[in-house]
Order: structure tokens, then sequence, then C-alpha cells
């Protein structure tokens, strides 16, 4: 079974990314960074769909580094 490989750059945000992990449908991506930022992107652009305000999360999103 041959899989598909797509690459998309994010836009810098000078923090380091730990988390991206696809929705179930692929069409977005979660992204966490080191200081706990969250964003939800469009997993096609990179453009960023959500960015909660004031949330923290913690814990294991099961998403690769």
């Amino acid at each position: 079974m041959a899989s598909e490989r797509m690459k998309i750059e994010l836009p810098s945000t000078g923090r380091q990314l730990t988390h991206v992990t696809y929705s179930p449908d692929g069409r977005r991506l979660l992204t966490m960074t080191d200081d706990a930022i969250a964003q939800v992107r469009n997993a096609e652009t990179g453009q960023i769909l959500v960015a909660p305000t004031g949330a923290v999360l913690s814990g294991d999103l099961g998403g690769s580094p």
C-alpha cells in the first residue's frame, strides 16, 4: 500500500512545535508549541483556523513530535 506524503511550511512563530496531529478527515492540523500554545490549521495551506486565547493545554495529544 503506497502512502502519500505532503509537505507544508508553517509560518515561523519563534516557538518550537512539539506536537502535530491530523484530524481524522485529514483536513486540519492541531499544532502545539513548547509553551502550550495550540492552533488548528488548514492541513493543505497551513492557515490558522482557530487559535484559542488564554488556553493552557497539557497531557499527551497522541501525535508525533
